[in-house]
């Protein structure tokens, strides 16, 4: 009557706690001007499709089956840190890049580990 508990793998969780910080990190501060002024992720374009993306992989490690799962967090992970990347090198190589814009990289490839390490 009472099944076991199967407790699930770091692996299939990571990807949505990384999922989880991308959206967070949208609304940190992507650019810092010399002046004082922050600019967060959700002004840009960049921040916008990684919180898409994001949104895209957390839906699917908590909806979708895990052989799907392991799939889109890898690419969505991909997407993410590559959006961070161009907008980093878009900043003209980060003299003005701010917090928002590491953590959205760091957990971008947060879930391409998670994809890795899931399959």
């Amino acid at each position: 009557m009472t099944e076991e508990f199967d407790p699930t793998e770091p692996s299939q969780g990571l990807p949505g706690v990384a999922a989880l910080f991308t959206l967070i990190a949208v609304a940190l501060p992507w650019m810092v001007t010399t002046a004082g002024s922050v600019e967060p992720g959700y002004r840009t374009l960049h921040g916008l499709l990684a919180a898409v993306v994001a949104l895209a992989v957390l839906v699917a490690v908590v909806a979708d089956p895990a052989d799907r799962r392991t799939e889109v967090s890898f690419v969505g992970g991909v997407v993410v840190a590559i959006l961070a990347l161009a907008r980093y090198v878009t900043l003209g190589g980060g003299f003005d890049a701010g917090l928002g814009l590491y953590v959205t990289f760091i957990a971008g490839l947060a879930m391409v580990a998670g994809g890795i390490l899931g399959r």
